[in-house]
């Protein structure tokens, strides 16, 4: 039963029994939404019946689904280890009481990676260069590309198709070695701030990398990019790069869909038609019919 409630502008705390559950609107713009409306309307039965699932994940996820040995964590049934530098973030998380179900999903992806090196060195290389993670556990990365024909392509080759929507998958062997910063086999995204410092003159886009799919960290971190497997490109990189631990994402699927796309305000819609596509739509009229038009047309064509 909840028996408190503590809502801001862009934070939700729910006291369910013994635990307390947070939310960042961030995190899950449509999971807050949806949310705060039923706050509003004080129906809190519809928040503990509907939610019950995703309350439960990341209020419940606690000490007793893990297990502590010389300060390392390892899921309940699981025999990995979790590096050191990822338990020491996750307790951390955990004591603050911020949402660090992310996390555990970024582990879960990583240990299933086939380069033990990169499981031991990718969240030390990511936090050394502000490769912040999405709340699917997904490295959230930039890269720069050009455009032709209609099309973003890669910058090195100008063969692989890397316009919004497309997942980039390399085929063949890549190099796993380290101390190769750049190499043919294999494909190369970057953090925020190595993109913003080599590739302000070209365009640029943000896409999620799955941790299993990150062949190859450098040595050197300041190197600021990695070897992947594959890539999916979500949109055009924002202005200003994230600087939260976890970043905001927008499911453009999703969001194309009316019936969702319409519970947005026009400076929502507007906002996200900028972060993704690099398209600013005039408010002017202000009329939301008009904007969720153009909205609606821009995503269809970029898709």
């Amino acid at each position: 039963m909840i028996s408190q409630v503590v809502k801001t502008e862009n934070t939700i705390m729910l006291k369910i029994g013994k635990n307390s559950w947070h939310l960042n609107r961030h995190d899950n713009i449509n999971l807050f939404d949806s949310i705060s409306a039923l706050i509003k309307q004080k129906d809190f039965k519809t928040i503990e019946k509907e939610y019950a699932t995703v309350i439960k994940e990341i209020s419940v996820f606690s000490n007793k689904h893990l297990i502590v040995s010389k300060n390392r964590l390892r899921l309940k049934g699981d025999k990995d280890y979790m590096p050191p530098v990822l338990s020491e973030k996750l307790r951390a998380m955990m004591k603050a009481k911020t949402d660090h179900m992310p996390l555990i999903r970024f582990w879960k992806k990583l240990k299933k990676n086939p380069n033990p090196e990169s499981i031991k060195e990718l969240y030390t290389f990511m936090q050394a260069t502000k490769i912040p993670i999405t709340n699917n556990g997904d490295l959230l990365c930039e890269k720069g590309v050009m455009e032709r024909d209609g099309k973003l392509w890669d910058l090195h080759s100008g063969t692989y198709d890397n316009s919004i929507g497309t997942t980039v998958t390399f085929k063949g062997e890549i190099d796993l070695d380290r101390h190769k910063t750049c190499a043919d086999s294999g494909l190369h995204v970057a953090s925020p701030d190595h993109v913003r410092k080599w590739y302000n003159e070209n365009k640029t886009v943000q896409v999620v990398v799955n941790p299993a799919d990150v062949a190859s960290v450098p040595i050197e971190e300041d190197a600021g990019k990695i070897r992947v497997r594959a890539y999916t490109v979500i949109g055009f990189a924002p202005t200003e790069p994230i600087k939260e631990p976890v970043g905001e994402i927008i499911d453009i699927v999703n969001y194309t869909k009316p019936n969702i796309l319409k519970k947005l305000t026009s400076k929502e819609i507007i906002k996200l038609v900028q972060y993704k596509f690099g398209i600013t739509i005039s408010d002017k009229s202000k009329s939301k019919k008009r904007v969720l038009a153009q909205a609606t047309k821009i995503i269809k064509e970029g898709k």
